[in-house]
């Protein structure tokens, strides 16, 4: 067996792929990147948790690694499985045309049931003072009476660091990344600002570089604020931390685990690297500290992702004999993804309405998408370019029956404007046809060769 990922030495990927091609080594099991081994005889190929966005490669060589072994899987012959307790949209649709066969697990291979999802409601419950997390009384409570039990937590923040930014409170002026249109992150324990695009970072400063004032206040919570925090909030508290600032190699990453597993820890607090299938008999509960972080976000698939994210997390609780408890804390108990997770609307009325949805704004799974991406470190050039593109596609556009099966979004600035350096606009193509989208895409391409601009393609896209 071969563990295969991006990290690997190339002297060592070298000596796999001599074993591989031989046959020496049967099976592969790896990241994303693992599509690409050179298995000669491929019979089968899994795709775990197939929903996680991060099987997506969006920078340098772009593509989607379950996309991807469904095309190899018909290549080679080979069967494919596709595996989640949350699929993806793409893939239900793909299942509901009868392209693929589905197999369903009704029930849980442990007999303790499932978990009880509990939601805190953050604008009416008490909350636990001087902390930079919301934390409501009620959830720590329930914390501290899992380890008196002998039991353990997971806590779940999706934010790294110790707060969001550095608020100057007397003029209001906040610390920013010079090279990207975010502000920095404050880390505590080392100290520094930091930028979680570009890696910028900075020490943290005694006084505002604005006004000299020295009311800096640090805003917004980060995970690295829980470690710290509850310790002095809870007795008999053990924390381990699971954060890409804490985890920085597969050795650290299986000792914080084995930490976990073992008991020497009773609470594991993280960021999205809870979420994988981590699989501890000892949890039986869960803290969502804020969901509201999860579906406030810009993005059609923002509601498919909270539910995700929140049911794999439920899952992790209450895997052993013992039952499980989830407690999620919201500003918005009513939405309608917490509707579902807590059962008072069906699994199956949510996908059905989110489906209905996407067919009639034209979104995926019901068309395929394409962006174009206009880099520059003019913002003036890449707007210009992107306008500029974006007026050629609508002048050329093909036949009026073909123009119905194809939309033209923007141009507009990236979510993020400006990373490394860079302004970024974007321009995003919308087809029923893939073959009409390819044909559109080349004719941007045609025109940005001629005048020796660069741009970038990226076909279906997340995070747009």
């Amino acid at each position: 067996m071969a563990l295969w990922h991006s990290a690997l030495a190339a002297g060592k990927r070298r000596d796999l792929s001599v074993a591989i091609r031989s046959g020496k080594i049967r099976v592969v099991v790896g990241a994303r990147s693992a599509i690409f081994a050179p298995v000669k005889q491929l019979g089968l190929l899994v795709v775990d948790e197939e929903h996680e966005p991060t099987y997506k490669q969006e920078d340098r060589v772009r593509y989607h690694a379950r996309d991807l072994a469904v095309v190899r899987g018909k290549l080679t012959k080979s069967t494919v499985i596709l595996g989640s307790a949350t699929p993806s949209f793409e893939t239900r649709e793909r299942a509901r045309e009868g392209r693929y066969t589905t197999a369903l697990l009704n029930k849980k291979i442990s007999q303790s049931g499932e978990p009880k999802i509990e939601l805190i409601d953050l604008t009416s419950t008490p909350l636990v003072d001087l902390t930079q997390a919301p934390l409501a009384q009620e959830s720590l409570k329930a914390i501290q009476d899992t380890i008196d039990a002998g039991q353990q937590a997971m806590i779940y923040l999706n934010r790294r660091g110790f707060a969001a930014f550095l608020l100057c409170s007397d003029c209001g002026d906040v610390q920013n990344c010079e090279e990207c249109s975010i502000s920095l992150t404050v880390h505590k324990q080392s100290c520094k600002l930091r930028c979680h695009v570009c890696a910028f970072e900075k020490k943290i400063p005694d006084f505002c570089s604005k006004c000299q004032g020295t009311n800096l206040q640090a805003m917004g919570a980060g995970i690295e604020s829980l470690e710290f925090d509850l310790p002095r909030l809870l007795n008999g508290a053990r924390i381990a931390r699971l954060d890409r600032d804490q985890i920085t190699s597969a050795k650290r990453l299986n000792e914080t685990l084995e930490e976990f597993r073992s008991g020497k820890s009773n609470i594991l607090i993280g960021t999205q690297m809870l979420v994988k299938g981590h699989d501890f008999p000892g949890v039986t509960l869960v803290l969502v500290v804020l969901a509201d972080a999860l579906f406030r976000w810009p993005d059609f698939r923002a509601p498919e992702r909270a539910y995700q994210v929140l049911k794999q997390l439920a899952g992790r609780s209450g895997r052993g004999e013992l039952s499980g408890r989830v407690l999620v804390q919201t500003y918005d108990q009513d939405h309608v993804v917490l509707q579902v997770l807590d059962g008072r609307l069906s699994e199956t009325s949510f996908l059905e309405e989110e489906r209905d949805l996407r067919k009639v704004i034209g979104y995926p799974p019901f068309v395929r998408l394409a962006r174009l991406r206009f880099e520059s470190g003019s913002r003036e050039d890449s707007i210009q370019r992107s306008r500029e593109v974006a007026q050629a596609l609508s002048r050329t556009l093909p036949h009026q029956e073909e123009a119905k099966q194809l939309e033209i979004l923007g141009p507009s600035e990236a979510f993020l404007e400006r990373a490394k350096g860079l302004y970024r606009w974007d321009i995003l193509i919308k087809s029923k046809d893939i073959q009409l989208l390819h044909k559109t895409i080349s004719f941007a391409q045609n025109m940005c060769n001629q005048k020796k601009w660069n741009f970038l393609i990226d076909i279906d896209p997340y995070g747009v």
